[in-house]
């Protein structure tokens, strides 16, 4: 993966992901496409969309959601987050059989100097 040619502020969660095991597919900081934001075609929040499988979905999204509480991050529900929350959605579409998880809100500067680069949900408790 090029990791310079990921916007500057999300470069680093991108790798942190990656390096635990989850199938980054999109990413952006939320302030580096300035001309796309104005448009409407680029998000104004950091986030990451994710791949997962329906079958590894709910287990995936947990995982995902541990690992960044590990951080010491606060993540909201989604239902009710407002503002520069940080939320793990996660999708199923029935037409297509496909899912995916999206990371919101959470961009390099939440990242600790040393993250913890499991994605396992247990190995993060324990």
């Amino acid at each position: 993966m090029r990791y310079d040619l990921l916007d500057p502020g999300i470069r680093e969660v991108v790798r942190w992901l990656r390096a635990a095991g989850f199938d980054t597919y999109d990413s952006g900081d939320g302030v580096s496409k300035t001309d796309w934001i104005a448009r409407g075609t680029a998000m104004r929040v950091p986030h990451v969309f994710i791949r997962t499988t329906p079958a590894a979905m709910t287990t995936d999204a947990r995982d995902l959601l541990w690992a960044v509480r590990a951080t010491g991050v606060d993540v909201q529900s989604s239902l009710v987050a407002r503002g520069s929350a940080v939320t793990v959605e996660a999708w199923y579409c029935t037409v297509t059989d496909t899912a995916w998880m999206c990371l919101v809100g959470f961009d390099d500067a939440a990242l600790p100097s040393t993250p913890h680069p499991s994605k396992r949900a247990t190995e993060i408790k324990s």
